[in-house]
């Protein structure tokens, strides 16, 4: 998917049907999230709205720093890890577990709605 082509009024587009339907919650997924050069404002815009998870196989972790996370008003993420990489632990594997370790001990950017 060409996420060059994802326009800010695609995103209002979006923003307006989570309000008009009352939807409570949004998974933002992909392929991966963290390729969107939208995603840190779809996050806060749609939080406004709604709770916020995103999926992700572990970019958005080596993308942002686990500071610039916390800072969004993320309500979960969800990571995917392939089961060859638990099985082997690979380095990658330890190096995403240290990565959610830094994340978990960030405070929290979620408001509460």
């Amino acid at each position: 998917m060409d996420y060059g082509a994802v326009e800010s009024t695609d995103l209002d587009r979006v923003l307006r049907f989570v309000h008009t339907h009352g939807i409570e919650k949004v998974y933002l997924s992909g392929g991966e999230p963290a390729m969107s050069p939208l995603l840190t404002e779809a996050v806060r815009q749609l939080a406004t709205a709604a709770k916020v998870t995103v999926f992700t196989n572990g970019l958005l972790l080596k993308r942002y720093s686990p500071e610039e996370i916390a800072k969004l008003p993320i309500s979960a993420i969800n990571i995917s890890i392939p089961l060859e990489d638990i099985q082997t632990g690979s380095a990658w594997f330890w190096s995403l577990l240290e990565k959610v370790e830094l994340l978990l001990e960030q405070p929290s950017g979620e408001e509460d709605k």
